[in-house]
């Protein structure tokens, strides 16, 4: 396997060769000079030189019946990506996430997603090559998809997800 390959896939997993980790969850440097991003972002323009496929992921925990602007900045980030290198993208409204997490009922939160996803597609990202979803409207149409979530719950306890893992 060759040094490339081994750098990505180490990305892939959130902790750089280096001992820096990067996921949704933590971002942590060992270096006093905190985590190298440049070194992330020439991974994926070499990746991008060499034409490996890969697509863009984002997320939006609907809990309000509007965006402001800082829930716009990083849409109008990852737009700006999408039209870079002309990649799909993947938007997952987490409705569900905010019923277990908020005091709002199951319709609510999905009548949340869907007036949150109107202004995420007023962005302008390309709609042939962008794919938004709820999760309460998704995972009980994909069965492969819930099998994939049943398989990261099995291995994440209550108290990590709920506590201070430091």
């Amino acid at each position: 396997m060759s040094d490339q390959t081994n750098e990505t896939s180490e990305y892939q997993n959130g902790t750089t060769e280096n001992g820096d980790v990067i996921n949704p969850w933590e971002v942590k440097a060992e270096s006093m000079t905190g985590v190298d991003y440049n070194k992330i972002i020439d991974t994926i323009l070499d990746a991008y030189e060499r034409q490996k496929p890969f697509y863009l992921y984002t997320g939006r925990g609907p809990s309000s019946e509007a965006m402001h602007l800082g829930h716009l900045v990083p849409f109008i980030m990852t737009k700006w990506l999408q039209d870079v290198f002309n990649v799909p993208l993947v938007i997952q409204m987490t409705d569900d996430e905010k019923f277990l997490w908020k005091d709002l009922t199951p319709e609510e939160t999905n009548r949340l997603a869907h007036e949150n996803a109107k202004d995420i597609i007023a962005c302008g990202f390309d709609i042939n090559k962008t794919f938004i979803f709820s999760d309460f409207e998704y995972i009980a149409q994909c069965s492969h998809f819930y099998k994939n979530i049943c398989r990261i719950q099995k291995c994440v306890t209550y108290n990590q997800v709920k506590g201070d893992n430091r």
